[in-house]
C-alpha cells in the first residue's frame, strides 16, 4: 500500500519494535502493531509530527530554524532537548515498561551546562563557591558526611571542567546549608532557599537524573527541618526517597563488596546517601509514629557506612564491612553508629504505631529496646569524649 500524502512517519522505530525486533511502519501517533495488539507504542525522544520524513513544512517555521544547542542530551542517537534546550524530553517507557527500556539500551537524559543565570549569580564566582565548600565541609560534613571530599575537589570543582547543571544546583545547596540569619533579616525563606527549590524542581521537571541532584535534595531538606519549615520538609524527604529509589540506592545497602563496576567509594557515597535519607525520614515522623514513612527500615544485615577516615583518605576497600545488627565499637566510625541509631529510632517508631499485639510481648519489647538504646548511648558518650565530639549526632538520635 502507497504511503498517503501528509502521513506523519517518525524517523525511528517505535521502542516496541526494537525489542521484539520486528517491523515497524514507524507511524504517528501509533505504529500498525501496537494499534493492532493494543500495546504502549513510544518513539524515541525528538520523534514527533516535527521529527518525521513528511518533509512539507512552512518555511522558515520555528520548528525548522531551530538550532540544538550543543550541550543537549542524547538519547542513544538522538536529540534530546532539556532544561537548557526548550521542553524536558524523557523516556517514559522508563516508568512504564522498564524491560523494554533495558533491551532497547536506553539512556536516562544527563546534566547539561547551560546553567541558569539567576543560578550562577547567587553561587558567585570561584573563590566564593570554595568558601562555601570549605565552611561547609569543616562544619556540616563531619556530622553529616554525604559528599566525598575527595571526589567533590577533584571532579566536581575541577576548573578545566565546565560546571553541569547537576553540580550548580549541590553547589547552590551547599550555600544554602551554610547559611546564617543576619540581625536585620530572619526569615528563612530566603532568595537562595526559593532558588535552590526552584532550580531543583526544574530540574526533575527535564527527568535529570544524578548522584548530585540527590545530594543536594537531601542537603535542602536538612535544611527545611532545620529551619521549620514546613510542609515543604516533609514533601522533600518524600521526593528524596523516590529520587534515590530511581538510581537504586537503597539496593546498595545489600551490597557488602563493589562488583568490580563500581569503585568502592562510589559505592559508599551512593551507601551514605541513602543512610541519611532514612535518617531524615526517621527524624521527620518523629511527632507522628503513626504516619507512613517514604521508605522501608533497613534489614539486619544492611552494610553500615565505613568508619569517615577510612572512606575519605583510603582507596582500598576495608577489610571488615559492618552492618546493622553488628556489635557497636569504636572502629565503626561517626557515621555508622548515626545509622544504627537511626534503625533504633525506627524500631521505636514501630513498636509505638503498633499497640495491636500481645500487651506482655509489647512491654518486653519496649524493655528490650530501651536496653539497646541505652548500650548505645553509652558507647557514644566515652566516643565524643575520647575523640572531642561538640556534637555527637547518635545520642541526640537515642535521646529524642
Amino acid at each position: 500500500m502507497e504511503e498517503e500524502p501528509g502521513t506523519a512517519r517518525a524517523v525511528y522505530v517505535c521502542l516496541t519494535c526494537k525489542a521484539r525486533k520486528g517491523k515497524c511502519d514507524k507511524a504517528l501517533p501509533l505504529c500498525a502493531f501496537c494499534a493492532k495488539n493494543g500495546r504502549i507504542c513510544e518513539y524515541p525522544s525528538g520523534d514527533s509530527p516535527d521529527h518525521t520524513r513528511h518533509e512539507s513544512r512552512p518555511q522558515g517555521s520555528a520548528s525548522g530554524d531551530r538550532l540544538t544547542p550543543r550541550s543537549e542530551i542524547s538519547l542513544s542517537a538522538q536529540p534530546v532537548t532539556t532544561l537548557s534546550g526548550g521542553q524536558p524530553a524523557f523516556p517514559s517507557v522508563f516508568f512504564l515498561d522498564a524491560s523494554i527500556f533495558q533491551q532497547a539500551q536506553l539512556e536516562l537524559p544527563k546534566a547539561g551546562v547551560i546553567v541558569p543565570s539567576y543560578v550562577n549569580e547567587l553561587i558567585g564566582d570561584t573563590r566564593r563557591a570554595e568558601e562555601a565548600a570549605s565552611y561547609f565541609f569543616e562544619h556540616i560534613h563531619p556530622w553529616m558526611p554525604v559528599i566525598s571530599k575527595r571526589r567533590f575537589y577533584r571532579h566536581l570543582m575541577n576548573p578545566l571542567l565546565q560546571l553541569r547543571e547537576d553540580t550548580a544546583l549541590l553547589l547552590l545547596s551547599i550555600k544554602l546549608i551554610t547559611w546564617w540569619p543576619s540581625s536585620h533579616s530572619k526569615t528563612a525563606h530566603t532568595a537562595l532557599y526559593l532558588a535552590s527549590k526552584r532550580y531543583l524542581a526544574e530540574l526533575q521537571t527535564a527527568g535529570i537524573f544524578s548522584i548530585q541532584i540527590v545530594q543536594a535534595s537531601v542537603l535542602i531538606t536538612l535544611y527545611e527541618l532545620g529551619h521549620s519549615i514546613y510542609p515543604a520538609a516533609y514533601f522533600s524527604i518524600g521526593v528524596c526517597g523516590r529520587y534515590g529509589a530511581v538510581l537504586e540506592l537503597d539496593k546498595d545497602l545489600n551490597l557488602h563488596k563493589s562488583d568490580g563496576s563500581t569503585p568502592w567509594d562510589e559505592l559508599e557515597e551512593r551507601r551514605r546517601i541513602w543512610w541519611a535519607i532514612l535518617i531524615l525520614d526517621r527524624f521527620i515522623n518523629l511527632g507522628s509514629p503513626l504516619r507512613i514513612r517514604t521508605t522501608k527500615d533497613p534489614s539486619p544485615e544492611d552494610v553500615l557506612p565505613t568508619d569517615d577516615t577510612v572512606w575519605e583518605n583510603s582507596r582500598d576497600t576495608p577489610r571488615k564491612t559492618y552492618t546493622v545488627s553488628s556489635l557497636s565499637d569504636m572502629a565503626m566510625g561517626r557515621f555508622a553508629r548515626f545509622a544504627q541509631a537511626t534503625y533504633l529510632l525506627g524500631r521505636v517508631l514501630n513498636h509505638l504505631s503498633d499497640l495491636r499485639g500481645d500487651q506482655a510481648l509489647h512491654a518486653a519489647e519496649s524493655m528490650q529496646l530501651n536496653r539497646t538504646i541505652l548500650a548505645l548511648v553509652n558507647l557514644s558518650q566515652c566516643e565524643g569524649q575520647i575523640r572531642n565530639l561538640e556534637f555527637c549526632t547518635q545520642i541526640s538520635t537515642c535521646y529524642r
